[in-house]
């Protein structure tokens, strides 16, 4: 996978409309010849065998979900300087993750999204949510090729699913692995914290976000393992 690959991919434009005031959630699936779900299966294949099958690619319609989302992002842009008519590509990324033993319905058909303050202590950066740009690292890939699906989400029926979300990253920091970093740090000579934590691990940037609400999940894909 090149870092030309990985950065068209992780920056497409992306178009979720809804009603503002509607709390209707909506799972549409999108057609398997769409330019919208072979983009998915694309970012999706990078890394993954393609002997894997998708099963299915869904898109995330939750209102109070996107308007949240879209008001961090506004946010997020006024303090890094830019206005609300600059383009997204420098402070959000299409980022993949699973919810272990959680179902994906649980994390969009909450209002709140992921919940980082429910998250353990026990990861690189402490609390919070995580998200990386190898769908790979996410399904637990072995040395031996091979994949323990730990962070993924195991269906009744034996398939795998995942999410591939909108994650506003902003202004992110690298640093080592941090247990009980309680939130992103000052940045040195302002007055103002990082964004976001990121690190390099196994071949791939992670990146942790330690507020509610800046995380949309836009897709869900399920695949066989």
């Amino acid at each position: 996978m090149t870092f030309s690959e990985v950065k068209e991919m992780m920056h497409w434009p992306i178009s979720v409309p809804f009603q503002v005031g509607s709390t209707e959630i909506i799972v549409t699936p999108l057609e398997k010849t769409s330019e919208e779900r072979l983009k998915v299966e694309a970012f999706f294949y990078l890394t993954m065998p393609s002997s894997l099958s998708v099963v299915s690619v869904e898109k995330i319609c939750s209102p109070i979900l996107r308007e949240n989302w879209e008001h961090e992002l506004k946010m997020v842009k006024r303090k890094n300087g830019l206005s609300e008519s600059d383009g997204n590509i420098a402070i959000t990324k299409l980022l993949w993750n699973g919810t272990g033993s959680t179902p994906p319905s649980a994390i969009y058909s909450n209002e709140k999204g992921w919940m980082v303050n429910y998250s353990t202590d026990d990861n690189l950066w402490g609390k919070g949510a995580y998200f990386s740009e190898d769908v790979s690292y996410v399904c637990g890939r072995k040395p031996n090729g091979s994949f323990s699906y730990k962070y993924a989400h195991r269906t009744k029926k034996g398939t795998i699913k995942l999410f591939l979300a909108e994650v506003i990253v902003g202004d992110s920091v690298q640093l080592d692995e941090t247990p009980n970093l309680p939130e992103p740090p000052m940045k040195e000579g302002t007055n103002r914290k990082y964004d976001s934590v990121t690190g390099f691990r196994h071949g791939t940037f992670i990146y942790c976000i330690k507020d509610n609400g800046r995380a949309y999940p836009t897709y869900v894909i399920e695949f066989k393992p």
